[in-house]
């Protein structure tokens, strides 16, 4: 099975660890596994399994917020 994971960033965190610790399982139980992340940097890069496509989307924060609200508003 493919499975991507998309989160808002890799810093420290309980969302990040996690979507990493599922990352990492799913990869060794032989799943086809990428990881997205749109700000910030990679700070697991120790820890994920070297298999898994690691891919950064390179989006501004402030260009993330706008987003959002743009979305929110769209919704309301």
């Amino acid at each position: 099975m493919n499975i991507v994971y998309v989160i808002t960033g890799l810093s420290l965190g309980g969302a990040e660890t996690i979507t990493v610790c599922l990352a990492n399982e799913m990869r060794r139980r032989g799943h086809h596994v990428a990881i997205l992340y749109l700000t910030g940097e990679n700070w697991f890069k120790d820890q994920i399994d070297k298999d898994i496509i690691v891919q950064s989307l390179g989006l501004s924060k402030n260009c993330l917020i706008i987003r959002l609200c743009t979305c929110y508003i769209r919704n309301y």
